[in-house]
Parts: structure tokens; C-alpha cells; sequence
């Protein structure tokens, strides 16, 4: 069970192995391996549930496993949820580059849903051409 840092109210949340691969491939994309793609493979671990575990490989080489915790370990220690466990190989993760530094933009990005009343003749694909060859200097990333 987990707790949101940013939810203090919420009640704990039950934690599956779908959700520790989910931060795994977040962990490979955004942060530490950049362009990277994680890959999970099924793997055989002594202390893991077996059919419940998977190995993480970035580029082809083996950096983890994640899975649920074996049934008789979770018997033994008389536990009455399964635990997701995972183990990184940290040396793997430290060899990593080391992102650039970039100054932060003045206009910080915004999300927005925005309404726009246009005559009834005109199109989704025409407002949407127009919209997409707008001059926005990049500020405009994606509309739909």
C-alpha cells in the first residue's frame, strides 16, 4: 500500500505490479534513460510469484525485476496482501548521461480547454488548420 505525497488525505491505495512497471517506464523515459525504452520480459526469481515477475531490460541489458511476492514467503510472514516488490541495479542507472542544463522559460506551459464560436459553416478541420498554422512561437504544442 502507498500513499500520494501530494494527496495527505487520501486513503492508502493497494499497489500492483502493473503500477511499479508504469514508474519503471517512467523512470526509463523521462528521467534517467532518456530516449530509452524499457522492456519487460517474464523471469523466474526465487523470491517473486512465479507467472507475477518481470525483468527490466533497457537496451538490452538486464537492469531489474519487478513482481509479486512469492505466495509462501507472503505465508510465512503471515502477510495479508500481496507485496509488489522490484530491485534496480543501481550501477545501470548511474551510467546514464547527465541531462543539460536549460534555463526556464519565462512563460511557464499551461493546459487549457478554450471555446471558440465560429460560424456553423465552418469546419473542425478548417478551425483546426487555422489553428495549427497560427504563428505561436511555440507556445502552442498541441490542439485538437
Amino acid at each position: 500500500m502507498f500513499r500520494n505525497p501530494w494527496q495527505a488525505f487520501c486513503r492508502p491505495q493497494v499497489v500492483a505490479a502493473v503500477d511499479v512497471e508504469a514508474e519503471f517506464d517512467e523512470l526509463a523515459e523521462e528521467a534517467l534513460l532518456a530516449p530509452a525504452q524499457a522492456v519487460f520480459e517474464p523471469v523466474e526469481h526465487p523470491a517473486l510469484h512465479p507467472g507475477r515477475s518481470a525483468s527490466l531490460s533497457i537496451d538490452g541489458q538486464r537492469i531489474g525485476v519487478v513482481g509479486q511476492l512469492h505466495p509462501r514467503w507472503r505465508q510465512a510472514y503471515e502477510l495479508t496482501q500481496t507485496p509488489v516488490l522490484f530491485e534496480l541495479d543501481l550501477d545501470a542507472l548511474l551510467r546514464r548521461p547527465v541531462p543539460a542544463f536549460a534555463g526556464v522559460s519565462r512563460l511557464q506551459p499551461v493546459e487549457r480547454d478554450i471555446a471558440v464560436i465560429v460560424s456553423e459553416a465552418v469546419t473542425h478541420e478548417q478551425l483546426m488548420a487555422q489553428v495549427h498554422s497560427a504563428q505561436t512561437q511555440g507556445l502552442l504544442r498541441s490542439a485538437t
